[in-house]
């Protein structure tokens, strides 16, 4: 069952606004129905109650505001003259939110969601070693290809030109370099630092059977993001009494999104599993070596890696890897939003004090998301974009 608690405090101020000329005569005050709505602090809570458990949904909200009213007087003729009184302009009553598209600027909750599962799965291995020694059918094309780029520079050096050094050949040169020989020093590096690796899966492996399961949390960089924009710029504070005292508003938006997931095993190990038997198996783990799974079908068929920049695939298929029996609980998603909006007086104008001050508004969620096979068009980093570069021109004529 939901429920839902409010906290709002309104503010105590009941200033006015006041124009006087010779012909008009306008008086702005706070009403009854502003100071409901247009709050000093608002907090609100939506959740469960009842379900102790499962996971529960969660919303939090929180508005504040904090800045100096308007006050001050300007005479601007006989009998002329605007004047304002702990007065809140309309300016600095809009709705509080958050910059436009910032949701979408991270992964969405069914990504995150497919993510989490395929980063947090104990079956997940670090590395794959069929799929590296698959791999290294290429290792004879990439050191030719390093033979016929020393030649290239050695040609360059002694002759002042190559003829073989065309555009071409650079971008065999980067695809070599950025599809192979990279790859294969991370791979080693990892099978250099096995050990570190094995008895990191080993302590995972100990906790999952242990403890009744193991609790994983999962953060990503690409999961945050910021923007900064400007709402208005030299904007009257309040129209209708005067121009001349102006506001320039910002804000500045943040999101982060991360996910926790509980693995659970189906089957324990039977109570005459050995020690040495759970090193063995930790290390199947580690390097992909307790049995063969999608994922590494996956690895090996040529250009999915280019489906991953562009779809979740590969960690769709990773999530459900199951070299060992376990089953997982539906993962929790959470959100967090923060906005700050600023208004700053851009005016010469002396004689009105206030009009500035800063507001924020955040909300903190929590749902649960079992994953999904998405599929996007992203913002492609200059490795990517090199990489298809070369691609271009190693199949133009």
């Amino acid at each position: 069952m939901s429920r839902t608690r409010l906290r709002a405090l309104p503010f105590a101020v009941t200033g006015n606004a006041t124009r006087h000329t010779n012909l008009t005569h306008v008086y702005k005050e706070w009403t009854p129905l502003e100071k409901e709505t247009f709050l000093y602090e608002r907090s609100l809570c939506v959740d469960e109650v009842n379900k102790l458990d499962t996971d529960n949904p969660l919303t939090i909200t929180f508005d504040g505001r904090l800045f100096v009213p308007l006050n001050g007087r300007v005479d601007f003729g006989p009998g002329a003259y605007y004047e304002f009184v702990d007065y809140v302009p309309g300016s600095m009553k809009l709705s509080l939110g958050f910059g436009s598209g910032i949701s979408s600027m991270i992964p969405s909750v069914g990504t995150v969601a497919t993510s989490v599962l395929a980063r947090s799965n104990p079956s997940r291995p670090s590395l794959s070693i069929p799929n590296f020694l698959y791999e290294l059918k290429d290792l004879p094309g990439m050191i030719r290809d390093i033979g016929n780029l020393k030649r290239q520079i050695h040609n360059i050096r002694q002759k002042g030109y190559a003829r073989d050094a065309n555009p071409r050949n650079a971008a065999n040169h980067l695809l070599s370099y950025q599809m192979g020989w990279a790859p294969l020093i991370s791979d080693l590096r990892k099978l250099v630092d096995f050990q570190a690796q094995v008895d990191k899966k080993m302590r995972e492996l100990q906790n999952l059977y242990s403890n009744g399961g193991l609790q994983r949390r999962v953060r990503n960089p690409a999961w945050k993001a910021t923007l900064d924009d400007v709402v208005d710029a030299s904007i009257p504070c309040e129209s209708g009494i005067t121009s001349s005292v102006t506001q320039r508003i910002t804000r500045h938006t943040e999101i982060e999104r991360w996910g926790t997931v509980r693995w659970i095993p189906t089957a324990l190990p039977d109570p005459r599993f050995s020690s040495k038997k759970m090193a063995k198996l930790a290390r199947d783990l580690t390097f992909g070596l307790h049995g063969l799974h999608p994922k590494q079908v996956w690895d090996a068929i040529p250009w999915t890696w280019l489906v991953g920049w562009f779809t979740n695939a590969d960690e769709y298929i990773s999530a459900h890897n199951n070299s060992i029996p376990l089953r997982h609980s539906v993962p929790c998603i959470m959100t967090s939003t923060f906005s700050k909006t600023s208004w700053v007086r851009t005016d010469s104008n002396l004689a009105i004090q206030g009009g500035y001050g800063d507001a924020g508004h955040s909300t903190k969620e929590r749902v649960m998301n079992g994953g999904t096979l998405s599929a996007t068009i992203p913002f492609l980093n200059g490795r990517q974009l090199s990489i298809l570069g070369a691609l271009a021109i190693q199949r133009s004529r």
